[in-house]
């Protein structure tokens, strides 16, 4: 079941108002859609987190909007602070349930511990892959599972295995994910400069 989340407008748009909102856990955000104009909100960090879980994005939640009502809307993007890791900004997209959304999801490696107990390290070359599938169909992430991939093993695009419903958008041949031995360490050798004996030259005399 799809839990609410209360949404509050926000018609102060300036930034002294948006540290005010941050210093009150709350977390500026934006509603937009096919069929509406863009609507700046404000929505409690603590609710919103204990909503989403750990998903980046993806999430179908039920907005109670302000002076609205409740509408249905996935979470399009979120952006953090680098540093801190604390959510500076929420894009929410309301959405039909019967109409596909394109979004991006990340790529999971699972079985990773396996790989590199046998001497093989995954490189992870496509973080997120952008999809369209419906609402509510839309996963939490796309895994690559990896225990059984040696060195020199490649994952591309059409590789991955995706739930059904869902379409990923990405180049067929784009590389996700390689695997490689691991780096070996500089072996350190203890060497001796050659001494180099200086001819002097007397210029030849006579």
């Amino acid at each position: 079941m799809t839990e609410t989340l209360k949404a509050y407008v926000r018609h102060d748009l300036r930034r002294s108002a948006t540290r005010r909102l941050r210093k009150e856990r709350k977390v500026p955000a934006i509603i937009y859609g096919k069929e509406r104009q863009p609507l700046p909100l404000a929505v409690d960090q603590s609710a919103f987190e204990r909503l989403i879980g750990h998903r980046s994005a993806g999430a179908l939640v039920n907005l109670d909007v302000e002076g609205e009502g409740t509408v249905r809307a996935i979470v399009q993007e979120i952006q953090r602070d680098a540093i801190s890791g604390n959510i500076l900004h929420i894009d929410f997209h309301q959405v039909s349930l019967n109409e596909p959304v394109d979004i991006s999801v990340p790529v999971r490696v699972i079985g990773e511990a396996e790989l590199e107990r046998r001497g093989a390290i995954p490189q992870l070359q496509l973080r997120e892959v952008e999809v369209r599938t419906l609402p509510d169909r839309v996963p939490e992430a796309i895994d690559v599972q990896v225990a059984d991939l040696s060195v020199g093993d490649v994952v591309r695009v059409k590789d991955l295995v995706v739930p059904e419903g869902v379409t990923v958008l990405e180049d067929a041949e784009e590389v996700v994910l390689t695997v490689t031995a691991p780096d070996l360490e500089p072996v350190e050798t203890e060497t001796t400069p050659e001494e180099v004996e200086l001819v002097e030259n007397t210029g030849g005399e006579g």
